[in-house]
């Protein structure tokens, strides 16, 4: 994700990078769970990707 040429999906591994090291800290201190929040934010990202229209897909594009 982090070499992809779209900047979202850029965005996505950034966030995922992030998340798996803020949870693996706080998974030190007991707050195990931490990686749901983090992959609800990053399927937040994906379903925009995802849904956002392709240029053949706009009208007169």
């Amino acid at each position: 994700l982090l070499l992809s040429g779209d900047r979202v999906l850029r965005l996505l591994g950034v966030l995922v990078a992030v998340g798996a090291v803020v949870c693996v800290v706080l998974w030190r201190t007991e707050f195990i769970s931490t990686w749901c929040a983090f992959a609800a934010v990053c399927s937040v990202v994906l379903l925009g990707w995802a849904h956002r229209p392709t240029p053949s897909a706009v009208p007169g594009g």
